[in-house]
């Protein structure tokens, strides 16, 4: 686990500076040990005898990630670079045997191992979060690179003008290839930038965390004590794991 990420307090009257960050995440992908590799990595259960074989073993595959996508467990991105891939070794095993069925080339052709590296390469990487109380316009706790505050700040306004104040979950692209995560409850509401869209099962935990928040500070906020050193914050988590 990475040391704990800097404590921040961004300052909505401050110059914005969004993050410069490259096409995709700049962090290298760690490699994966096979007993270590996920159930759904691309790791085939048994060695096909014939490429007739090894193609009923992508199209499986392929099935795979589209439920996975259906599930939300994996993000558009995440779909569109695996289901490529399977797509590509599909039409170069189909090429192969059309040109010569005896050509064994297409083993090579189909070698396992990269959708790993695909799921890690276009996931959503949570790059920092900050929280605010209904109606404060100072955030309560912030953590990681400087947020998009301008955005926020319009966000905040019109959450706050409305007449029955709305509880849930909304992103926004923006720009740079980066998402603002925004959960909202009965207390205040957190947002979070991703780089790369987050994935279904990302969007939601940012709700859970929220919820937790409230959960556990339930205390100071129904007394709106706002206790720092007496609160806990589970958004923390989400920089932990970077």
């Amino acid at each position: 686990m990475n040391p704990p990420p800097r404590s921040a307090s961004p300052n909505p009257e401050e110059p914005i500076r969004s993050p410069l960050r490259p096409q995709r995440p700049e962090e290298p992908t760690p490699s994966i040990p096979a007993s270590d590799a996920p159930a759904h990595e691309d790791r085939w259960e048994t060695e096909p005898r014939s490429p007739q074989e090894r193609l009923q073993q992508i199209r499986e595959k392929m099935e795979t990630v589209a439920n996975e996508y259906a599930n939300q467990q994996i993000s558009k991105a995440q779909f569109n670079a695996i289901y490529a891939h399977y797509a590509e070794q599909r039409t170069l095993i189909e090429g192969l045997v059309a040109r010569n069925p005896n050509n064994e080339a297409w083993k090579q052709a189909s070698r396992s191992g990269k959708t790993s590296f695909l799921r890690s390469h276009f996931e959503g990487r949570p790059l920092n979060y900050v929280i605010y109380l209904h109606n404060q316009p100072r955030p309560l706790m912030g953590g990681g690179t400087r947020p998009d505050t301008q955005k926020i700040a319009a966000l905040l306004k019109q959450l706050w003008s409305l007449e029955k104040r709305k509880i849930g979950l909304a992103r926004f692209p923006l720009a740079n290839q980066l998402w603002l995560v925004m959960a909202a409850g009965l207390f205040g509401v957190t947002f979070v930038t991703f780089h790369l869209e987050p994935s279904g099962e990302q969007f939601n935990h940012v709700n859970d965390l929220h919820l937790d928040f409230e959960r556990a500070n339930r205390y100071y906020l129904e007394r709106e004590k706002t206790r720092k050193d007496q609160m806990v914050f589970p958004q923390r988590g989400l920089l932990e794991k970077r």
